[in-house]
């Protein structure tokens, strides 16, 4: 049976709820014979009250992109996953995205591919999203189309570098490891001393994809990493 990870992206109106999400992103990685594929990144505006000033400056999202589109649904969210035949969601930090999901996922799995990284490519010079991108580039092992992976900090372009992420992790693990993995946490006790700061610095507030203590919170809103 084929199987279908859905990797989700989410830009924000704040920190984290009741701030909405206004940006949408997806990209399926398909198992196949050949092993696991990248699929096209998809991406949808949603309506908010307000956008944070902070948040804006790095998704360049304004009250006005937004005004007239319907407010994310969660349900309807997951539920769309579950249609496409996804198994499983995954993000670059997968606690972040999980805050506006959170009972909604049901028995549905969530992987988090940077809790994989830091396990996989523990010599990376860093764990964010676009980090990866370029060091894997520059091994080449990685062959990202630069076009759909831009704007940076937008929902679908960095769902798509994440998907190539998850693809080339796959490579080196199994679903169910991942899984296991992201339950843990990012660090553990001993990786604290050498530990960057919590995602959340970086893209106003949030530098998504950063390791933190064991006991952290790393979310926050905005995202350098995807």
């Amino acid at each position: 049976m084929t199987r279908v990870i859905r990797v989700i992206d989410f830009e924000t109106a704040g920190e984290a709820p009741p701030a909405a999400v206004i940006e949408v992103g997806w990209c399926d990685v398909v198992e196949t014979a050949d092993g696991w594929n990248v699929g096209s990144p998809g991406s949808g505006l949603c309506g908010a009250d307000r956008v944070t000033c902070e948040t804006r400056a790095v998704h360049h999202i304004s009250p006005r992109d937004i005004e007239g589109f319907q407010p994310f649904h969660a349900q309807e969210f997951v539920g769309g996953a579950l249609l496409d035949g996804a198994v499983a969601l995954a993000a670059h930090n997968a606690q972040f995205e999980a805050q506006w999901l959170g009972p909604v996922l049901g028995s549905m799995s969530m992987l988090c591919t940077y809790k994989a990284a830091l396990r996989i490519w523990p010599d990376a010079p860093a764990h964010k999203n676009m980090v990866l991108r370029y060091w894997l580039e520059e091994q080449g092992i990685a062959n990202i189309d630069a076009a759909l992976a831009q704007p940076a900090h937008r929902a679908g372009p960095d769902a798509y570098v994440t998907a190539h992420l998850l693809k080339h992790l796959l490579a080196k693990t199994t679903v169910e490891q991942l899984i296991a993995w992201t339950a843990e946490p990012a660090a553990r006790q001993a990786d604290r001393a050498s530990s960057p700061t919590p995602r959340g610095r970086e893209r106003g507030g949030r530098g998504r994809g950063e390791a933190w203590g064991a006991d952290a919170d790393p979310g926050s809103p905005g995202d350098e990493v995807p």
